[in-house]
This record gives C-alpha cells, structure tokens and sequence, in this order.
C-alpha cells in the first residue's frame, strides 16, 4: 500500500490507564501506518497515560474524569481532520497490523471496515457474551446486508464524511 495514504489517515487510540502499553502501541502503530496521525484520547485517567503518549509523539486529548469508551470514540471523531480514521485499543489486543489492510477496502468505496478478533469464529469468550454478539452482529445483518462476525471489534476504518452524518451530541 502506498504510503501516502497513511497521510490521509488518523488512528484514534482510547485509552483509560494505559502507561504499561501506550508507548508501545503508539511505536507498533507508527511502523505499520507512516505517516499516519495518531490521537490519543486519555479517558480520565490516574496514571501517567498522558504524559508517556505526549512523549511518545502522538498527539493526546485528555478527559478530565473518565467518562468512558463511548465518549473517547466520540472525542476521536470530533477532532480528527483526515480523510480516514482507524480505532485501535491501548493494549494491542488487536494487532495494528490489519490497519493496511482494513484501509484499502475503506478506500475501495467501502465506508467502513470491521476487525475480526475470532478469525471468523467466535471460540474464547463467555456464552453470555457470544450471545450479545451474535445478536447484534444480526441486527447488523438485517440494517445492512452485510455479514460481520465480531461487531464489537475495537478496531476498524471508516471513512470520515460518514461519521459527519452523525449528530454525536444525540447519542
């Protein structure tokens, strides 16, 4: 993939006490996507999250409390200007190496691309949970047509003037 796209793309990263990690996914993230930006929203929280992604080179918005996942997504989608944007967890539980790939079916007239944690299985989560996922990967199905297996993924790209559609201050 060219590299130039990365400069159309911002990596929104969440984070709520992540000082173990967050360098390191910021480095991860930088080597896989150059020239990417990458913002760092710091959910509220009481560790050194801030200080570690500000002098790991992202550029880092801080909550004063935390406010939750939902809220640093939405504080990612406010404040980024580039034409695609990629959410990815602090701790690398996903691997940033499929931000290429989920970017190139983005940019193929896609608007919006889903990791898959379970390589299109779902084996080790709680039945409860698998449930949950089920259902709304269904619901998924039925607005869009479109087959997802992991809806809750913390990872994926959109493209960034579908996101303007939405009025964040309703949800």
């Amino acid at each position: 993939m060219p590299d130039k796209i990365f400069d159309k793309l911002t990596i929104v990263i969440p984070a709520y006490n992540e000082e173990s990690s967050i360098a390191e996914t910021i480095e991860t993230v930088r080597k896989i996507c150059p020239g990417s930006k990458i913002l760092v929203v710091d959910d509220g929280s009481k560790d050194k999250t801030y200080e570690k992604a500000k002098r790991a080179g992202a550029a880092v918005i801080a909550h004063p409390k935390n406010r939750g996942y939902g809220a640093a997504l939405k504080t990612g989608f406010r404040n980024a200007s580039t034409d695609y944007m990629a959410f990815i967890d602090a701790d690398l539980t996903y691997d940033p190496a499929i931000i290429p790939i989920l970017l190139k079916t983005v940019t193929d007239e896609v608007d919006c691309a889903w990791g898959n944690r379970f390589g299109g299985k779902i084996n080790q989560m709680p039945r409860i949970r698998k449930i949950g996922n089920r259902i709304i990967s269904i619901i998924f199905f039925m607005a869009t047509f479109k087959k997802v297996v992991d809806c809750s993924s913390g990872e994926r790209v959109l493209r960034r003037s579908v996101l303007r559609k939405i009025d964040f201050d309703q949800l």
